[in-house]
């Protein structure tokens, strides 16, 4: 706040300022003085000291009515009533100008020291995988499992990226700890945190023993992911159990630092205990008497990183037997409102200033990032390139450098162009060459740096293309129109709100399916959005050319200095993404990729049950036989569309199992369509497998069975295989050993 300049009055005089107890090397506060309001506040700024002295004016004495000296800040709402001297103006006044001096005492001045602090930290989205995956469960019990001494827990961890942090500051002041015998020191523990007291001193209980994760009984290069077809009947059980028994709301859970830190402390001779809190200042609140404040918040970065800075007033952390720590809290909005994901404070997870904050959200609504981070790209000038489909980076796509303006023109392109994930040479299996389907996110990559030079629209079209990569049949690039708009989070009326900004579609300058460019700079975009969607199910399946193209203010095609095609020459360049660690120039006026679409599913189905490979199709079947003889089934399981020899599908599999609470039992698997004639002809006969293991056991040899094929689709979308895609058909039957 200014302080209005006005001619030297005769009323004024100067009074020294002496800081009570001030060593001379120790730093002297920047002061000020303040007119106070009715409600006790700083409403103005009055003088401000120079070299330990203070100007002042006779006439504050009758008008200022309370006066206070304190730091001096430009905002007023800086000020709390705690760390300002007050008095009356017509007390204090006339005392003033007779010694010609203002003592303040030392409890006041040290806190009137403003440091700079900054925190820094990151936040993560966790799960706990101990025999099961529990999914959106309740964890609140859980993130402690992994503290254990024991049976190892998976626990997964993803950043997130969109949301708000909000810093709180705890400062605790005490003497140095006194020596406390060990048992009083269990009782400060157990009144402060008597989760860990108690019959069982851990707030976590031990759910059981932890198998081995499942493997997936057939082999390949993508397993299965687990689910409850791939628990045994027991485990799937208790994991049910547990989602539906467990409370979240049950206790707040702590700090994994906190309760080793305890646990180790309640273990500790008596002469290891001081040494061990003084390195502990998150511990200190356990003696010390202690204050807690906001003193911020702010946005999570992209890569889920996170850093405050804010002047401190007082004396530097540590200073005088004080300790400073902060704690966090962490929202996002969720589902139209804003969620608290993270309690620090609850959880008792405090950090030091110098420490970065890793805080681990067991949340179960908590939004991941939900995409890899943006390529680091080395390139001398500003760029545009395609960064990624979904979440699948633009380099895994298999799309030749182009050749030409309109185009891909690299001769006849691969048998798997414009798929993703490019097998290797000779393997035909697994999820390679795979196609796209339903709708995609494109990302580009637009450097900072193009703003300068006036980019400010892009336009993304499709055409259907040839087996050269060029437009088909004479067909024209048709822009993506789908209205577009990008989330920011801005401050409303001091408060945190989700902006939505309108991208387009824009006509500028008569063209038409023109998009706002959204440059960092220009917000806190939220994480994992699109600059333009694709519905490849609204064209029929096949090679497609997407093509990118970036505008000025006016509605002028911009252009690679040097580059082939119309549009203003600017100095930078369209980046074809290679592979990894490389890029690959373009020279023409559009970037052109090639894809493959397809959005057909497989086809699965269970034709017929046989015993020793004689057919039938029966609806109900109970099988009589001797331990030798043999089960089977017939069926059929393929995809339609894909490249010689390596289908759209991308495995089959056939299991069995006993009625009730069997575990599944591998049949059959493979990986190319059966059989040969797809739709047409015979089926496929399955591998066999004898009535003496099917009936293993069993006492007497007979059961009712169910058998299980599941038929999987490679299809991506980028982010996601399309299970949706996937064709899956079951049946049952019984089965005995006669005499």
């Amino acid at each position: 706040m200014a302080i209005k300049k006005t001619r030297r009055s005769r009323r004024s005089f100067t009074v020294d300022l002496l800081l009570n107890k001030r060593s001379p090397e120790e730093e002297a506060p920047d002061i000020a003085l303040y007119r106070l309001g009715s409600d006790g506040k700083a409403a103005e700024k009055l003088a401000v000291a120079k070299q330990d002295s203070l100007e002042l004016n006779e006439d504050w004495q009758d008008k200022a009515g309370n006066l206070a000296l304190g730091p001096n800040v430009d905002k007023l709402a800086e000020l709390r009533g705690v760390q300002l001297m007050q008095v009356r103006a017509a007390q204090a006044m006339p005392e003033w100008k007779k010694t010609k001096t203002i003592e303040v005492p030392h409890h006041l001045w040290p806190h009137w020291l403003w440091h700079r602090v900054c925190v820094t930290g990151k936040v993560e989205h966790c799960e706990i995988w101990p025999w099961f995956n529990p999914g959106p469960m309740a964890l609140s019990r859980l993130p402690a499992l992994d503290l254990e001494i024991g049976p190892p827990v998976f626990r997964i961890c993803q950043p997130i990226c969109d949301g708000i942090v909000e810093i709180y500051e705890r400062v605790c002041c005490c003497h140095p700890p006194p020596i406390i015998y060990p048992p009083d020191w269990l009782e400060v523990i157990c009144k402060s945190f008597p989760e860990i007291c108690g019959p069982n001193p851990d707030p976590f209980p031990d759910p059981g023993p932890f198998p081995d994760p499942f493997p997936d009984p057939f082999p390949g290069p993508d397993p299965a992911p687990f689910g409850p077809e791939d628990l045994d009947p027991q485990t799937a059980r208790r994991a049910k159990l547990a989602a539906a028994t467990i409370d979240p709301a049950a206790r707040p859970p702590l700090s994994r630092r906190l309760v080793n830190d305890l646990r180790t402390l309640r273990q500790l001779p008596q002469k290891e205990i001081r040494p061990f809190l003084e390195l502990r200042p998150h511990l200190h609140h356990l003696w010390c008497h202690c204050s807690l404040r906001k003193v911020g918040e702010t946005v999570i970065n992209p890569d889920g990183s996170f850093e405050f800075c804010y002047w401190h007033t007082g004396t530097p952390p540590g200073h005088h037997h004080c300790t400073t720590t902060y704690a966090y809290k962490v929202k996002q909005y969720i589902g139209g409102q804003w969620i608290e994901i993270y309690d620090g404070v609850a959880a008792h997870d405090y950090f030091t200033a110098d420490e970065l904050a890793d805080l681990e959200s067991y949340h179960p609504d908590a939004i991941e990032c939900g995409g890899p981070p943006d390529p680091e790209v080395e390139h001398d000038k500003p760029f545009v390139l395609l960064e990624r489909i979904g979440s699948t980076q633009s380099h895994r796509l298999v799309s030749p450098l182009q050749q030409a303006l309109t185009g891909i023109n690299a001769g006849p392109l691969a048998a798997n162009g414009g798929l993703v994930d490019p097998a290797p040479p000779g393997v035909f299996t697994g999820l390679y060459d795979r196609p796209w389907g339903k709708t995609l996110g494109l990302r580009l990559f637009i450097e900072e740096g193009m703003k300068a030079l006036g980019a400010r629209y892009y336009r993304i079209s499709v055409v259907a293309a040839d087996n050269n990569g060029n437009p088909a049949g004479g067909s024209v690039p048709i822009p993506l129109s789908t209205p577009r708009s990008w989330a920011k989070i801005e401050y409303v009326a001091g408060l945190p709100a989700i902006v939505a900004d309108v991208l387009g579609p824009l006509t500028i300058g008569g063209e038409n399916s023109l998009y706002k460019i959204p440059y960092w700079a220009d917000g806190n975009w939220l994480s994992n959005q699109y600059h333009q969607v694709w519905n490849t199910a609204n064209a029929a399946n096949g090679r497609y050319l997407a093509i990118v193209e970036v505008f000025d203010q006016n509605g002028n095609r911009l252009r690679p200095t040097g580059s082939a095609g119309a549009g203003t020459s600017k100095n930078f360049d369209y980046l074809h993404w290679r592979d990894a660690a490389n890029f690959d120039t373009v020279p023409f006026a559009a970037l052109t990729h090639v894809f493959w679409t397809d959005n057909l599913p497989v086809f699965g189905d269970i034709e017929d049950l046989r015993l020793g490979g004689d057919p039938s199709n029966e609806e109900c079947q109970f099988l009589t036989g001797q331990g030798n003889s043999t089960f089977s089934t017939g069926f059929r399981a393929f995809h339609v569309n894909g490249p010689a020899a390596n289908s759209f599908m991308l495995d089959w599999r056939l299991r069995w199992r006993h009625g009730l609470n069997g575990a599944w039992t591998p049949l059959d698997y493979g990986t190319q369509n059966v059989p040969v004639g797809l739709a047409g002809g015979p089926p496929q006969e399955s591998a066999t497998e004898t009535f003496a293991v099917m009936l293993d056991g069993l006492e007497p040899p007979k059961c009712a069975f169910g058998l299980h094929l599941w038929v999987r689709a490679k299809h991506t979308n980028g982010s996601r295989r399309l299970e949706e895609y996937d064709a899956r058909d079951d049946a049952a039957f019984a089965l005995e050993i006669g005499p």
